[in-house]
């Protein structure tokens, strides 16, 4: 379960990973953007997903395969996105 104080700021993050990375954001960093999106970090790149609103909780499921270097993104049970 994530829950953001506001859609103004980032301030909710989840991070997956280990030592070796070239970032420091880990092999995924899953958080609530400044702008009120929820938004995931890989490899340098950032893709947004759906919004979100402030002081809600919302439960987050995902799929981290580390093998084919993929992940998929559950917001309450919605598909927020799927990368690889």
């Amino acid at each position: 379960m994530v829950k953001s104080g506001s859609t103004a700021s980032a301030d909710t993050y989840v991070v997956v990973g280990d030592d070796n990375v070239t970032v420091d954001h880990g092999a995924v960093f899953f958080y609530a953007r400044h702008d009120g999106y929820w938004a995931l970090i890989s490899e340098g790149a950032v893709k947004r997903c759906q919004p979100y609103s402030d002081d809600t909780w919302y439960e987050l499921d995902w799929v981290l395969d580390w093998d084919w270097r993929t992940v998929s993104v559950w917001v309450d049970d919605e598909m927020c996105l799927a990368w690889r």
